[in-house]
């Protein structure tokens, strides 16, 4: 299987929707108020307030992580696998995971600490999710795969 270099006409497209990308974030943290509210949609559509250097950081490093993972991904198993739309679910699920994860360990040392007994409602998962700088870092990534695969399937 030969290397394959993404050219700068394709690294154009990537730039381009990466710019969508802060621009989807910038829209939906000024909807904030009005997609939380959304029942199902407002659990992984809320993008916290940027008040942080770190959320604009964030979407950045796993957007150019992701779209780079891709083509590792597609080498390390010689197959197109990272180029399948199941790709950005499963990086979605195992993320959310992870961060559930942490949480909890972060939340039992916290509890042990504090000699306090550990209880599931002390994670509060998705209050804690929607503050963070992880939501934006995930919806980086899933764009991140979406300017890869558009860079695969665009042709110059």
């Amino acid at each position: 299987m030969a290397e394959e270099k993404v050219s700068t006409n394709q690294f154009v497209i990537a730039v381009f929707v990466l710019i969508i990308t802060y621009g989807l974030l910038f829209a939906l943290n000024a909807a904030h108020s009005m997609v939380s509210e959304i029942p199902y949609l407002g659990l992984i559509f809320t993008i916290p307030a940027f008040s942080s250097p770190m959320f604009f950081a964030m979407p950045f490093f796993s957007f150019f992580a992701m779209f780079f993972l891709v083509d590792w991904v597609n080498k390390q198993f010689e197959t197109k696998n990272g180029l399948s739309p199941l790709f950005p679910v499963v990086y979605f699920v195992l993320a959310l995971f992870a961060y559930y994860v942490a949480l909890y360990w972060y939340m039992a040392n916290f509890a042990m600490l504090g000699n306090v007994e550990m209880t599931l409602e002390m994670v509060e998962f998705w209050p804690k999710l929607h503050g963070s700088a992880f939501m934006p870092f995930l919806w980086g990534g899933v764009f991140g795969w979406i300017a890869r695969y558009a860079v695969e399937k665009i042709k110059f």
